[in-house]
């Protein structure tokens, strides 16, 4: 019984030394904008921010698998627009702030290895699923209140090792929500249309730090 408890902790430390030689761990934050039926087209629009932590494993030099938890803020009103689909309702604005909760897998274009050697840069490309949770709706007017939602993202980014230890990027994402009242409004197609579902968008940089470094840490050992 000592023997297999013995060899079961030996196998935990393994795995949690192996998974600590290829993550790192950072602080992501930048802007935010929303687009649906206020803004169905305007990019950048009524630019709120975003902040928190990711958290990234490297499965080799070209997947990732990450968790990243952002707090928000995102806004816009139906006066900055004039759609006959807003002017339904009485005016509505919104200042919604949620946490955002998603896992995402990433592609590097390149073969990249975090924190091992400085210089090494990559495009990559990203998508997964996530939740939000509401903190305040902040809607004005007759709109909808907006609730707790699944969310989409997907995008794309470059990152770049700044030192063995240190890495940085810069990365755009949009999030597509199973949502029509994020804004307040409800468009007359119907909230159960999956492509009238509402939208924001992060853009900003991230900096993450490799805490834990091996002899090992090369590309021929992935």
């Amino acid at each position: 019984m000592r023997y297999s408890v013995f060899i079961f902790l030996f196998l935990v430390v393994s795995v949690v030394l192996h998974a600590q030689r290829k993550s790192d761990i950072g602080l992501i934050g930048g802007g935010s904008y929303y687009q649906g039926d206020i803004n169905p087209a305007k990019l950048f629009y009524s630019p709120g921010y975003h902040i928190g932590p990711i958290f990234r494993y490297n499965f080799n030099s070209r997947y990732s698998m990450r968790l990243k938890a952002v707090y928000a803020s995102v806004k816009g009103s139906d006066a900055d627009f004039n759609y006959e689909i807003t002017k339904r309702y009485d005016p509505v604005t919104f200042n919604n702030q949620f946490v955002n909760i998603s896992g995402q897998v990433e592609y590097n274009f390149f073969a990249y290895n975090s924190g091992v050697t400085a210089g090494d840069w990559t495009p990559y490309i990203f998508g997964g699923l996530g939740y939000t949770f509401m903190l305040s709706s902040g809607v004005t007017g007759s709109g909808i209140t907006s609730g707790r939602h699944l969310t989409m993202p997907f995008g794309i980014g470059a990152k770049m090792n700044l030192t063995r230890r240190l890495s940085a990027g810069l990365e755009w994402s949009y999030n597509k929500t199973f949502n029509d009242s994020f804004d307040g409004v409800l468009s007359p197609l119907g909230e159960t249309k999956f492509y009238n579902n509402d939208w924001y968008s992060f853009f900003g940089l991230f900096i993450s730090y490799k805490f834990f470094k091996f002899a090992a840490d090369c590309p021929a050992y992935d």
